[in-house]
């Protein structure tokens, strides 16, 4: 998962790089503002039983992304919920996450905190989630970026078995498009 989160960066800042060499970072950018957009990406997962794993796997997502953020001059703050799908699943994952960024122009690298909620399949779990990523504008509206999180649900399946040690973590990472409002 490492390696293509690595990969995608790379790949994800070729355009975007090279198109800085041409134009200076704008020193007055602004990241304040509405956004909402769609997202792709690489899901890891690993069940693990009292810390041993005995199931591992990943899939292709999708889903929607909507939130606010507020530049403070060097710092942005913000605000942001997603919907994710998973191929071949019936479980949705939504998250409510808090972001805190640099604003260095047109790049923004940024932390995420919050809460995730698997839902599907008579499963209902929460777990705090944590990542980081960077967004790149294109023009005055549309930014792009990628986003690795990481979550571990805890006792997944203690409701549903009777039986607590079931662990889930989950892995993501995720390439990303947004129109800023």
């Amino acid at each position: 998962m490492k390696i293509l989160f690595l990969a995608l960066g790379v790949l994800a800042a070729q355009p975007v790089l090279a198109a800085d060499a041409a134009a200076p970072l704008s020193a007055g950018s602004d990241w304040t503002g509405f956004h909402a957009g769609i997202q792709v990406g690489r899901m890891d997962n690993a069940l693990a039983f009292r810390g041993r794993t005995f199931l591992s796997g990943g899939t292709d997502t999708w889903g929607l992304h909507a939130g606010y953020a507020h530049d403070f001059g060097p710092h942005v703050l913000g605000a942001e919920a997603d919907l994710n799908r998973f191929r071949g699943g019936n479980a949705d994952l939504l998250r409510i996450k808090g972001k805190a960024g640099v604003d260095l122009g047109r790049f923004q690298p940024y932390l995420v905190m919050g809460l995730s909620r698997l839902s599907g399949d008579g499963l209902t779990e929460t777990a705090p989630v944590f990542g980081a990523g960077g967004d790149w504008t294109v023009t005055d509206r549309l930014t792009v970026g990628i986003e690795y999180t990481y979550q571990e649900f805890d006792d997944v399946l203690e409701d549903e078995t009777g039986v607590a040690g079931y662990d889930l973590e989950m892995e993501l990472a995720h390439l990303r498009a947004s129109w800023r409002f």
